[in-house]
């Protein structure tokens, strides 16, 4: 696309001709300086835009990065709460099992970190079951001691005892057979060691 230089001015074909002559001067591997050729006060005003649009850019630039490592203390103190909760039987601080799980949790695949988070807390209750007695009291499972328990209350309740201690010590001697099978069944009681 040319200009056609018949329709122009004198004035118009003097300046094309000075332009056309810069722009031949000028190689590629060097660019154009236009603000060479701006007013001063042109100058002034870009040059206090340029700084204005630095300064912009660098409190943009400071606020993602303070934004950014809010959000990884705030996920950090997240995964800490999962550990506690989740995990608190194995050893470590909740904070480090807090940083271990979140740095995973940003390596791996979500299905991976949650298939390893089933592991840790399978891990989690064998240890915490893991010094527990076996057959241990448990009040739902109408044990002989729980029997017991459940009648020494009634006659705390009923005014035939004045204290727990009191009911069960009459509890025994009243019901000798679950004294019996209280017996058999600590006898048959094994402890994980």
């Amino acid at each position: 696309m040319g200009i056609d230089r018949t329709k122009l001015t004198k004035e118009e074909l003097e300046y094309l001709d000075e332009m056309e002559k810069k722009i031949a001067t000028v190689s590629d591997d060097e660019p154009l300086d236009v603000m060479k050729e701006l007013p001063d006060a042109v100058k002034k005003m870009l040059d206090a835009q340029a700084e204005q649009i630095k300064k912009a850019t660098d409190r943009a630039e400071s606020a993602e990065r303070a934004a950014a490592a809010e959000k990884e203390a705030r996920e950090r103190a997240q995964f800490a709460k999962q550990a506690d909760l989740d995990i608190p039987h194995l050893p470590g601080k909740s904070e480090d099992k807090g940083n271990v799980l979140y740095a995973i949790s940003k390596a791996v695949d979500s299905s991976v970190f949650d298939t390893l988070l089933t592991m840790l807390k399978a891990g989690d209750a064998a240890i915490r079951d893991a010094g527990e007695e076996v057959g241990e009291h448990n009040p739902a499972s109408g044990s002989a001691y729980d029997r017991l328990a459940t009648i020494a209350k009634e006659l705390v309740k009923s005014g035939r005892a004045t204290t727990e201690a009191q009911g069960f010590d009459l509890a025994l001697r009243e019901n000798p057979d679950l004294v019996a099978q209280y017996r058999q069944e600590n006898s048959r009681r094994t402890y994980i060691q």
